[in-house]
């Protein structure tokens, strides 16, 4: 039996970010929540292999330090994203050939991770020109019912 469901969606600059249950909208970024210091610079000479990218990981006293990400990964941290639930990013975005490396530090040494999604959101938008709004998106998928009679 095939399922469709209607679920929330960020859309940026023609990526489709996926969501199951949007943040309220007060967790919109705003001007207040950005990082004392931050840079980002192309590295064109990425680590070989994959890695795991993680935001609680790359968040130690204040720095969020990030090496050879793309923007999708970011993207992804950002807005607290899997993988599959971003669509129509732009080649370059996923791409091994633009990956960056991200510094940023916040005044707050203990900050939280829901603040520093923030600020990360505030960032790319500030670099990268990212511009977002909620919308829908269908899906389909399947659904897996246990028959009641099999149990008995």
């Amino acid at each position: 039996m095939e399922l469709i469901h209607t679920i929330p969606c960020l859309v940026c600059f023609g990526i489709v970010l996926v969501r199951v249950a949007m943040p309220p909208a007060s967790a919109q970024p705003t001007t207040a929540a950005s990082f004392e210091v931050a840079t980002i610079k192309l590295n064109r000479n990425p680590p070989a292999g994959a890695r795991a990218i993680s935001l609680s990981a790359a968040l130690s006293h204040g720095r969020l330090a990030f090496e050879a990400v793309t923007l999708k990964d970011l993207v992804q941290q950002a807005y607290d994203l899997q993988r599959d639930q971003i669509s129509g990013c732009p080649a370059w975005c996923d791409s091994d050939s633009d990956r960056f490396d991200v510094i940023a530090n916040a005044e707050d040494p203990n900050i939280t991770k829901d603040r520093v999604m923030l600020m990360l959101q505030a960032l790319l938008a500030d670099r990268f020109g990212l511009t977002s709004h909620r919308d829908t998106k269908e899906r389909s998928g399947f659904g897996l019912v246990v028959d009641r009679e099999v149990l008995s």
